[in-house]
């Protein structure tokens, strides 16, 4: 039985690269031969009844009771200067953790919900993808659009023979 997988991409497409995961969603949406959507309102789709694809601006706790559904999660989202790599994608487990946001969960913070909550914790994994420009812009910078590029290809290299490679690119 093949796994059922949640492409999950979340932050403010009104912010220039803080909105890369909508972007690499669209992508792998193509990739995947599925309509791209026109906007981050519109609902993205699934592919063959195993594999969905959600954008959201944030994660919050009721997230958790979706990716409790799935057998596996992948989180997409921006990262600044301070990880040292243009992609990443890393696996990660549950484990809760503090915000200084009240509305604010971390990937690992929805899994470890889905676990206390749902008692079901699908194996979860991380794609970020460096952002260099957050302005008040609907597009990516030069630089996340190619990095963006090579997270979509990482994502659907991962669908389609079913080994998440942890990965690190520059």
């Amino acid at each position: 039985m093949k796994k059922k997988i949640l492409l999950l991409g979340y932050g403010n497409p009104n912010r220039e690269d803080d909105g890369v995961a909508w972007h690499v969603l669209k992508g792998v949406a193509a990739g995947l031969g599925l309509p791209v959507p026109e906007s981050p309102d519109a609902p993205i789709g699934k592919f063959e009844d195993r594999i969905e694809l959600l954008f959201v601006l944030q994660l919050v706790p009721e997230i958790s009771e979706i990716i409790s559904q799935f057998d596996e999660v992948c989180f997409i989202d921006a990262h600044t200067g301070e990880i040292n790599a243009g992609v990443r994608a890393t696996e990660i487990g549950p484990k809760f953790q503090n915000s200084p946001f009240t509305h604010h969960l971390t990937p690992q913070s929805c899994l470890e919900l889905a676990n206390s909550i749902y008692h079901r914790t699908p194996r979860g994994f991380l794609v970020s993808i460096r952002g260099f420009s957050f302005q008040f812009e609907e597009s990516l910078s030069a630089e996340t659009d190619r990095l963006s590029k090579s997270a979509v290809d990482l994502i659907l290299k991962w669908i389609r023979s079913g080994k998440f490679v942890e990965t690190v690119i520059s």
